[in-house]
């Protein structure tokens, strides 16, 4: 009986030991507190993703946190840069430590407006491109190098080419504080651009067509074109961004009448992240015109972005310009906006507006700039997709020299088909129009272009689409 006792104390304190270690871990499982901890882990994705900041090279693609001062674990969450001659893009930093870019393209165009005859024609070119992105623990960056290479047998000037070429690179010094610049070159007779196809950019990871490059061409004057910029940013919380970036445009034409252009500006920018939905933010850009000594110019304002939902983000940002004695008389405001439409995985729409001050396109005086631009793709199979494009710029130079006034456009589509990962057939018809006061790109120009490219690029590991 004192045995049996014994066994019945002590199976009662190794019950009350057992409940008394469990407990702890009974409250840890509060059904409560397990249910919000689910919420915030299995809910939609971050709505932050690919949102244009006021500043195109700042991606603010990091959620709000709980805290509005919780440290951030990297300084630049997504960078994207594209690849020259098509409207792809590699996000910077993923893929192997060291990648070889390579690939060439053979296009047959046919277009009514070729040279300065103003006849139509059949042209064929070869379009080399050779690059190299690296990843290292710290930077990262992408070289490319293109040209588009033509007999160009109407206009009586044999085998020319266009060069194109692109430096992106970036890093961090530290968490919350981080570099990026960009470079980029052309040189050759401008009309070989379009035999190109249509030049683009991008707004985070959604590729846009360039209104400048796109709605103007100089026929079969030697161009020089030189865009550099370098930045910093600092990002102390995951709601908080401070940019500040120089830049450098030269553009020079090979012609008394055009001139050339040559600027160089500070950006600065802060963006505050108030909720998931929406960020609030201010800029200032300061610019020196280096073709006129007397005038220094500043574009101020305001910015707002806004994410309704996951898939739409709108931003925008304007202000006031004001300047010195020597700049264009055409002070008055600044502004831009985008809007990107996220239609599916393989799907998206975009349009974008600026005007702006001293556009470096054609005018050696500079003036101002109204751009608009519109387009998108939709995926049509798994191999295939259907690209559509147009756009719309305004130039203004001042009232006492109308010359200096004109405007461009230019819309079309584009139906590529992936052979294989590496080879793709596209087809493609544009149209452009453009009308300008001084010459050689004075008169109106009405022009279509059929164009079939066959491109052979293995793809490199870290595109996103």
């Amino acid at each position: 009986m004192k045995t049996r006792s014994i066994r019945k104390l002590l199976l009662a304190s190794s019950l009350v030991a057992v409940l008394g270690l469990c407990t702890p871990s009974t409250r840890a499982q509060d059904p409560s507190q397990s249910t919000n901890s689910k919420q915030e882990t299995s809910g939609k994705r971050d709505v932050n993703a690919a949102i244009p900041a006021p500043d195109p090279r700042v991606d603010a693609s990091v959620a709000a946190p709980a805290s509005p001062d919780e440290p951030i674990p990297s300084s630049t969450p997504a960078q994207y840069a594209p690849l020259l001659g098509s409207d792809r893009l590699f996000q910077m930093g993923s893929g192997p430590r060291l990648q070889l870019l390579y690939g060439t393209s053979f296009s047959g165009t046919y277009d009514t407006n070729l040279g300065s005859s103003a006849s139509g024609g059949a042209l064929a070119a070869w379009i080399p491109m050779i690059g190299v992105i690296g990843n290292t623990p710290r930077p990262h960056y992408m070289v490319q190098y293109s040209a588009t290479v033509t007999d160009l047998k109407n206009s009586n000037n044999g085998i020319q080419a266009y060069h194109q070429a692109t430096i992106f690179a970036g890093g961090e010094f530290n968490r919350g504080f981080g570099w990026d610049m960009s470079a980029s070159g052309h040189y050759g007779l401008d009309q070989l651009r379009l035999l190109g196809g249509l030049s683009f950019g991008n707004i985070q990871d959604v590729v846009v067509a360039s209104g400048n490059n796109s709605s103007f061409v100089l026929n079969n004057q030697p161009v020089s074109y030189v865009d550099d910029s370098i930045g910093f940013h600092w990002r102390p919380s995951a709601t908080k961004t401070f940019n500040i970036s120089f830049a450098h445009t030269f553009y020079f034409v090979n012609n008394a009448s055009l001139g050339h252009f040559n600027l160089v500006a500070l950006h600065l920018s802060y963006q505050q992240d108030l909720s998931r939905k929406w960020s609030v933010g201010a800029y200032e850009t300061t610019g020196h015109n280096l073709d006129k000594s007397s005038c220094t110019y500043a574009n101020t304002g305001g910015s707002l972005v806004l994410r309704p939902t996951e898939r739409l983000t709108i931003s925008g940002g304007a202000g006031p310009t004001f300047g010195s004695a020597g700049c264009s008389p055409q002070l008055g405001y600044n502004a831009s906006g985008s809007l990107v439409y996220q239609i599916g995985a393989r799907s998206e729409f975009y349009t974008t507006f600026t005007h702006q001050l001293y556009a470096a396109v054609l005018l050696p005086e500079g003036q101002t700039q109204d751009n608009i631009t519109v387009g998108g793709v939709r995926g049509i199979t798994p191999h295939s997709r259907l690209r559509l494009d147009g756009g719309f710029m305004n130039l203004t130079q001042s009232a006492s020299n109308p010359l200096g006034n004109g405007h461009g456009l230019f819309a079309g589509p584009t139906a590529e088909w992936n052979m294989t990962p590496s080879v793709m057939l596209s087809a493609s018809y544009h149209y452009y129009y453009q009308t300008f006061g001084i010459s050689p790109a004075a008169a109106t120009q009405n022009r279509s272009q059929v164009m079939v490219s066959l491109d052979w690029q293995p793809q490199p590991r870290g595109l996103t689409k």
